[in-house]
């Protein structure tokens, strides 16, 4: 029983400096988005569409600046008409990366930290991960996110795809042109959500499982034990035996070790 108090001390402080590193990231990921720059390209501006000049017109920053980057890049996917990975890769380098690398690469850059450090922390539970991961797309807007995605498809971006789809970050891009061309580039679950129904549906399926075996193992070894204290000698070995068991099944069964991950 000591031991597992120190376990479960261990793993409760982990979590703690855990979430002082997670919100100290998501504070900077704040700072890094009101520094973000982006001013629309000077043929952009010639032909912007009347709802877009005064957006247009001038360098925006912060989420603003996001939002521009989107509607520009995405008249440049209409004109180019290129919609496979590669090619939209290249043309985000050009037009955006190569043109705003100073406040749009710290930004991304800090996702990719964030999500990293959920994915590669070896204490944490899947549910806790599954709430982190939640929690860092709850503070993005769509276009954050949509840019986000385009980023990913450049080759300096490593695995940022691979984290965007394992955290299912464009689960909530609102449907339209970008949504659909981003499906026709990112798996499914990208967009599906770790907490879905049938994700939940499965796992109480494997819950009610091994609880139902669990259950009947006690059964079982109970009136074993109980048998095996009578045998042997009367009922003070039955008691002691008892507890014995029940502290072998409390560690056994500690939710912290079995968790379903």
């Amino acid at each position: 029983m000591q031991g597992q108090t120190l376990r479960e001390q261990r793993i409760d402080n982990h979590v703690a400096r855990f979430e002082s590193t997670y919100f100290e990231l998501i504070a900077l990921l704040k700072q890094a988005r009101s520094e973000v720059r982006y001013r629309a390209s000077a043929d952009w501006r010639e032909i912007t569409p009347s709802k877009y000049k005064l957006l247009a017109a001038d360098t925006q920053t912060g989420g603003a600046a996001f939002r521009l980057a989107i509607y520009e890049f995405r008249y440049l996917l209409r004109q180019t008409k290129i919609v496979d990975r590669d090619s939209i890769g290249r043309l985000y380098t050009v037009k955006v990366h190569n043109r705003h690398e100073s406040t749009f690469g710290p930004y991304f850059r800090l996702i990719y930290t964030i999500l990293r450090t959920i994915r590669d922390d070896d204490t944490l539970s899947r549910s806790q991960k599954i709430k982190y991961g939640n929690l860092l797309r709850s503070q993005l807007t769509s276009f954050e996110i949509a840019l986000a995605a385009f980023n990913a498809m450049m080759p300096e971006a490593n695995d940022l795809d691979q984290l965007l789809t394992e955290f299912r970050m464009l689960k909530y891009l609102p449907n339209g042109r970008t949504r659909r061309l981003l499906q026709g580039i990112y798996k499914d679950i990208a967009f599906e959500g770790r907490d879905d129904r049938r994700f939940v549906v499965s796992e109480f399926l494997i819950a009610s499982a091994v609880i139902f075996g669990t259950g009947a193992g006690a059964v079982l070894g109970l009136l074993a034990v109980i048998a095996f204290g009578l045998a042997a000698g009367g009922p003070t070995a039955v008691v002691l035996v008892l507890i014995g068991a029940s502290l072998g099944s409390s560690y056994a069964l500690d939710p912290k070790r079995n968790e379903l991950r």
